[in-house]
């Protein structure tokens, strides 16, 4: 029973209970989309709507095997694989819930911050002292900072340097930066699979590359071994990048009006 029934009146309430029916689908639909937006739901999504486009071409085409197949495990299996898939989706997703809507943060510093990590990256190098910083994008990194030591702390260079001098507690594993501070050190990073992956690069730049085909996230690798500068970024890799070009990469990749796209890598000044 619509609002119009309820109201008995007909005519525009008819048409503005449909338009507020669209919107709230709308709102909804887009909520959810924020919410696995650079998390690997995304691919997950496509794999299911993939199932359901099957199940529909395999009835009009009367594939009656295949589409009794197709129903069977939409029947009884699709509930219960969106929970296993998507749990830590879903458990995120209620936290925001608890935590209101507001899902992001002041971004006013955040080229100070790049520059905070630039600046660290380069005295890491200097002094060869491996490092792994992680850096957010559009998916949040709150499972991945569970799996090191909360920190909490504004992001400075000093405690960068901090971190990762050897011998320290946390300097073995990687920094996230979450929400624009230092959230926890001494996080794992999961190992690429790609067996493209070139072998010479050692575990540092295998988890920074791994860690960006899952997630929607930067992950800055300071070499132990030979003091260089890479930057993983969807899966792909940059490597031997200097100050400038690191700086202005981060700039451009941090500051560009839809964050899920990545801009070209900036050319080295000819000298």
């Amino acid at each position: 029973m619509g609002w119009s029934s309820l109201l008995g009146l007909g005519g525009p309430w008819q048409i503005l209970a449909a338009v507020a029916d669209v919107l709230l689908v709308s709102y909804v639909i887009y909520r959810v989309l924020l919410l696995i937006k650079g998390t690997t739901a995304v691919p997950m999504l496509v794999g299911l709507g993939m199932i359901t486009i099957g199940f529909f071409a395999s009835k009009w085409a009367g594939l009656q095997t295949f589409h009794w197949l197709v129903s069977q495990f939409l029947s009884y299996s699709f509930i219960f694989g969106i929970i296993v898939l998507f749990q830590n989706d879903i458990r995120r997703g209620l936290a925001r819930l608890g935590q209101g809507w507001s899902l992001g943060y002041d971004r006013a510093g955040e080229a100070s911050r790049i520059e905070e990590v630039v600046q660290a990256a380069v005295k890491l190098a200097q002094r060869r002292h491996g490092a792994l910083i992680v850096m957010e994008r559009t998916a949040e990194l709150d499972d991945l900072a569970q799996t090191g030591v909360r920190v909490d702390a504004e992001v400075s260079d000093e405690l960068l340097l901090s971190i990762f001098q050897p011998g320290t507690p946390l300097h073995d594993g990687a920094v996230v930066i979450s929400r624009g501070r230092i959230a926890a050190a001494k996080c794992m990073l999961p190992l690429t699979a790609n067996p493209t992956v070139g072998r010479d690069l050692g575990t540092r730049h295998r988890s920074a590359i791994g860690l960006t085909e899952e997630v929607d996230a930067a992950v800055l690798v300071v070499s132990e071994e030979r003091g260089k500068l890479s930057l993983a970024v969807g899966g792909k890799l940059h490597r031997d990048m200097d100050a400038d070009v690191l700086r202005k990469f981060l700039l451009r990749l941090y500051a560009a009006p839809r964050r899920g796209t990545l801009p070209p890598r900036p050319r080295k000044a000819a000298a």
